[in-house]
C-alpha cells in the first residue's frame, strides 16, 4: 500500500489516502508521501514542486492568561497574522468569532470563568490559550 496526500491549489492537505489507485480520488492533486504526513501538521508550500512540509508555528503571543473579571484588566494578543480567525468560547458566553484586522487585540472580561481562545490562519498551526477570568 502507498500513502498519498491530496492537496488544494493553496497547498492545504485535505485528505490522506492509503491505497493503490489515487487517481480514483477526484478534485485534488496528490503526491506519494510517508506515513508521518498528516493534514493537521503538514502542508504543501510550493504546489509546483510538492513536498510535504511541517506547518509553521503561529506567531501570535499572549501577555498573560489570568485576568481580573472587572471589565478593565486586559489580556493582549500580539503578532496576530492579519485575516486570522479568532474564536473565543466559554461556559458563560455565547461563542464569539471574528477576523483579525489588526496585529494586536485587547480582551477584557466582566464575567468570571474559563475561556478558550483560538487564532487560526492557514498555513500556520493554530494558536490556542486557556484564559482564566477571576
Amino acid at each position: 500500500m502507498n500513502i498519498y496526500a491530496f492537496y488544494s491549489v493553496n497547498g492545504e492537505i485535505t485528505n490522506i489516502y492509503t491505497g493503490t489507485q489515487p487517481e480514483m480520488q477526484t478534485g485534488f492533486a496528490y503526491i506519494n508521501c510517508g506515513i508521518e504526513v498528516n493534514d493537521t501538521l503538514y502542508y504543501i508550500p510550493d504546489t509546483a514542486s510538492p513536498v510535504p512540509t511541517a506547518k509553521p508555528t503561529n506567531p501570535t503571543t499572549i501577555d498573560k492568561t489570568t485576568v481580573i473579571a472587572d471589565g478593565v484588566d486586559k489580556i493582549t494578543l500580539s503578532s496576530i497574522p492579519l485575516n486570522s480567525t479568532i474564536d473565543l468560547t466559554g461556559d458563560n458566553i455565547s461563542p464569539i468569532q471574528d477576523t483579525a484586522t489588526s496585529s494586536t487585540i485587547d480582551f477584557t472580561f466582566d464575567v468570571t470563568g474559563t475561556y478558550n481562545l483560538k487564532v487560526d490562519l492557514f498555513p500556520y498551526l493554530p494558536f490556542e490559550a486557556v484564559i482564566n477570568a477571576n
